[in-house]
């Protein structure tokens, strides 16, 4: 079925929608998933040849399933300062406030997939680290949009955009302070340690060195991104070891990857 990639059909409206005030500052824009209903007008095609009778059972079976057990309903507000999440699923309802002022830092973990060589779909993880230094998923989606074209998303993807785009200024100035403060500044990430598990670390970046726990480079050295891992290579005649962090895990990785460019050069 072809992803419907329209953004006007998720957004909602605030002239029509009443926009609750939770403490999170303006807002921004939000996002609906909401199935479409069924048209009952339909079933009146049905009641003309007997066969109709038992497509109208059929029918009515499958719009109670879908109304009242398996119908699923998203929506996801995005304020200045955090954003509102509420799922509807099997009749059971979620919802969760994340405040910006009570996390760290949040992933987007992107991967594109392949199928024999071709793309099958990109999936991305939102995952927030909270003040005790604890991972949590908050918003999962998976999009057709190989080149992450705008305005060629659907629901998830639009969603994942907006959510970065209002969390960067927050976590920009947060950097920009520490390093003022510091003359360095502290990213996080999870490193694999095997298929199920891994083990948060930190990385500290300032204007003369790279950092992560021992090891450490300063003045010269030499790096490389591959497969996910940022490779850093002391001058040869140092007496320092090399080391890796791993980006495709890490917390504002793309405000990492823009001081690394800035301060060490590169792509």
């Amino acid at each position: 079925m072809k992803e419907i990639t329209d953004e006007s059909i998720y957004l909602i409206k605030p002239e029509t929608t009443t926009i609750p005030d939770l403490g999170l500052g303006d807002f921004i824009k939000g996002y609906s998933d909401k199935d479409t209903p069924y048209k009952w007008t339909f079933l009146l095609w049905l009641l003309l040849p007997i066969v109709g009778w038992i497509l109208v059972i059929i029918y009515s079976l499958l719009y109670i399933t879908r109304k009242y057990i398996t119908r699923r309903n998203l929506k996801v507000l995005i304020y200045s300062k955090g954003f509102y999440l509420y799922e509807k699923k099997f009749n059971k309802e979620y919802e969760e406030i994340i405040k910006f002022d009570d996390i760290i830092a949040i992933n987007c973990a992107r991967t594109r997939n392949y199928t024999n060589s071709m793309y099958s779909g990109t999936s991305c993880l939102i995952s927030v680290l909270d003040m005790d230094r604890h991972n949590k998923v908050v918003f999962s989606a998976t999009y057709h949009n190989e080149n992450e074209e705008a305005g060629n998303y659907n629901f998830g993807g639009y969603v994942v955009w907006a959510l970065m785009e209002a969390w960067y200024p927050v976590a920009l100035e947060r950097h920009i302070h520490e390093l003022n403060q510091k003359r360095y500044t502290t990213f996080y990430y999870l490193e694999p340690r095997s298929f199920r598990s891994s083990i948060l670390k930190d990385v500290q970046i300032g204007t003369n060195f790279i950092k992560v726990a021992e090891d450490y480079v300063d003045g010269e050295f030499t790096y490389q991104i591959n497969d996910g891992w940022l490779y850093i290579y002391p001058p040869k005649k140092s007496t320092k070891k090399s080391f890796r962090v791993y980006l495709n895990q890490m917390y504002d990785s793309t405000i990492f990857l823009v001081l690394l460019k800035e301060y060490w050069g590169g792509e």
